[in-house]
């Protein structure tokens, strides 16, 4: 590995070197300069002393910049997967749209950092300090964030579908139109909640029905429930759609299975409640204590969690899942969403997922090809190519992906799709063969995907090692 101090490096990057790949820079120390598309692949940077530095569209990749100090440094549009940047400073640091994904980030500190539409698939954020930071339209899917520190964190419009939020404290964060399904929030830290909220509750005079009382008055037709003392009720597998629930003392309440579409819990109690798997879905969750709640695989689509004191209109969310639920009995189905972008990351997301689940490994280049930037023309056609013949994706919701993707790359028919695959990509005919072949398997449901690991098919074994024999990886 080629070793260059502060002044070697200054010297070979003003005679017009901008490949450090694989270098040796521990200790770098730079006043604030722009070195925007500079490549730094598989560089040890750590240690160094790089604040207010400019690195956009830089490439970082599998990088070591682990205890540096960046702060205010910009790194937007950076290509940075794999890269190492635990302990390191980041205050107020630029990260919007840079690829961080399978990223290493534990106890980083990115306190009012930007990271809007930054990719952290896969990321390792363990500790790491994001108080009062921006990641709107961000990718955590899988992120680990275990213990983060994420208190007013604005996550509007983030995929963090399965992520792990244990312990984490999210005090005022803002998940607004955020994706959450299946995350882990067992033990956070009374996420948008008010610290004396419970003696609050507790000092009103509050109604205490019984567990037979509150079922009967409910199949009655009652909805209003709020200000009610409902502790440690059992109401598991329950259907308790669009009931008010606001003011009420909920702890250790058991909602396990449970369908709480459009229920409005604002401001109430929901200490050490049970709500694995419920259905939250346009949920109300302003100002509710959630301190040791069990969230695991919950339902968070669309829930309402914003800071007490912003305002939000409870009606309007309520009438649009009845909107939504009504459309689905009669046989439509629509596919709500804040932007369009959230189902082509859902789409990204389930490729990634079903290529795991096929034994295709992270790390090979086929498995990179579709991680990568989903902007990408190509990445996106092969995408929607991918959705359409599959055959554990032939689900109305997937082939609703599929046909946006393609809508979105300007294709109108699928031997379209196909032309502009094999006209960007060398060999995609066998990219396009493989795609293709799946149909020739008969399909099998998603349940016995995830329980049954099947084999590899021949076909996709064939192609990965043909990508990763002509390195095929789309920048």
């Amino acid at each position: 590995m080629e070793k260059l101090n502060t002044k070697e490096f200054l010297k070979e990057y003003n005679a017009g070197r901008k490949d450090f790949s694989n270098c040796d820079l521990r200790g770098l120390i730079l006043k604030p300069c722009d070195l925007s598309a500079i490549i730094f692949n598989g560089a040890n940077l750590s240690n160094s002393f790089l604040n207010s530095c400019i690195f956009k569209n830089a490439q970082f990749v599998c990088a070591d910049l682990s205890d540096c100090s960046l702060i205010g440094a910009d790194f937007q549009n950076a290509e940075m997967d794999t890269a190492n940047l635990s302990g390191s400073t980041l205050i107020q640091a630029n990260l919007d749209g840079a690829n961080l994904n399978a990223g290493i980030l534990n106890r980083a500190n990115l306190k009012k950092a930007s990271l809007n539409k930054t990719k952290l698939n896969n990321a390792l954020l363990q500790d790491v300090i994001l108080e009062m930071a921006c990641l709107n339209n961000t990718l955590l899917f899988k992120a680990d964030l275990y213990k983060a520190n994420l208190q007013g964190c604005s996550l509007e419009g983030a995929f963090l579908e399965k992520a792990d939020l244990r312990y984490a404290n999210l005090i005022n964060a803002n998940f607004k139109g955020a994706i959450i399904t299946n995350a882990q929030f067992i033990n956070t830290m009374e996420q948008w909640s008010k610290i004396n909220h419970k003696d609050n509750l507790l000092a009103k005079e509050m109604e205490k029905p019984s567990r037979e009382k509150f079922l009967k008055e409910f199949y009655n037709g009652r909805r209003d429930f709020s200000n009610c003392d409902l502790r440690g009720l059992k109401l598991g597998f329950a259907a308790l759609e669009y009931v008010n629930f606001s003011n009420s003392d909920l702890s250790e309440v058991d909602f396990n299975h449970a369908s709480l579409i459009g229920v409005n819990f604002k401001n109430a109690n929901l200490t050490k409640t049970n709500l694995y798997r419920a259905n939250l879905e346009d949920a109300n969750l302003e100002g509710t204590i959630l301190a040791n709640t069990d969230l695991t695989k919950a339902n968070l689509n669309k829930v309402i969690a914003k800071p007490s004191g912003s305002s939000t209109n409870v009606k309007d969310k309520s009438l649009k899942s009845k909107i939504e639920l009504k459309c689905k009995e009669v046989g439509k189905e629509i596919i709500f969403r804040s932007t369009i972008s959230n189902a082509v990351f859902l789409g990204q997301a389930t490729i990634l997922e079903l290529l795991s689940l096929l034994g295709v490994k992270k790390r090979s280049k086929f498995y990179k090809f579709f991680a990568n930037n989903i902007g990408n023309v190509v990445v996106k056609t092969s995408a929607g190519l991918f959705l359409k013949y599959c055959p554990f994706t032939q689900e109305e919701k997937y082939q609703s992906i599929a046909n946006e993707l393609l809508t979105q790359v300007g294709v109108s028919s699928m031997k379209e799709a196909r032309n502009i695959l094999i006209g960007f990509i060398p060999q995609a005919k066998k990219l396009v063969g493989m795609v293709e072949a799946l149909m020739e398997e008969k399909p099998v449901t998603r349940i016995a995907i995830s329980e049954n690991k099947p084999e590899i098919s021949e076909e996709i074994q064939e192609e990965e090692q043909l990508i990763e024999d002509k390195e095929l990886y789309i920048q």
